[in-house]
């Protein structure tokens, strides 16, 4: 059996204007982006999962993907403006160590801008 190497981190976010459910799922996609390149740094042709869910009240929005250079997949939606919310990036990648894959994910995270 493949060995996966993963992380997870949560974020809460606070934008000073509230932003509207087009403009996170656009920073969303972006995190993605920056995730699977930096993977890709690492191993050019990933293949597990990267997910960032991100809930505002009782709604909650996912995006995905599932292997190097994926577009991202959605679930759920976000409905109204909001000006804050909770963040969830997991990621699981095959044949990368646990360190490989929060060096990725923080990395992004650190260059995202995003608020925690």
């Amino acid at each position: 059996m493949l060995k996966a190497g993963t992380a997870a981190r949560r974020r809460s976010l606070a934008w000073d204007e509230p932003q509207t459910p087009a403009a996170i799922r656009e920073q969303v996609a972006t995190l993605l982006q920056g995730v699977g390149t930096a993977l890709q740094a690492v191993q050019s042709h990933w293949i597990g999962h990267v997910k960032i869910m991100v809930s505002a009240g009782s709604e909650a929005m996912y995006g995905s993907v599932t292997a190097a250079g994926d577009r991202p997949q959605w679930a759920g939606q976000l409905r109204t403006n909001t000006a804050l919310a909770e963040m969830t990036v997991y990621a699981a990648i095959y044949n990368l160590t646990d360190a490989q894959v929060a060096e990725a994910v923080d990395t992004t995270l650190a260059r995202s801008g995003l608020t925690s």
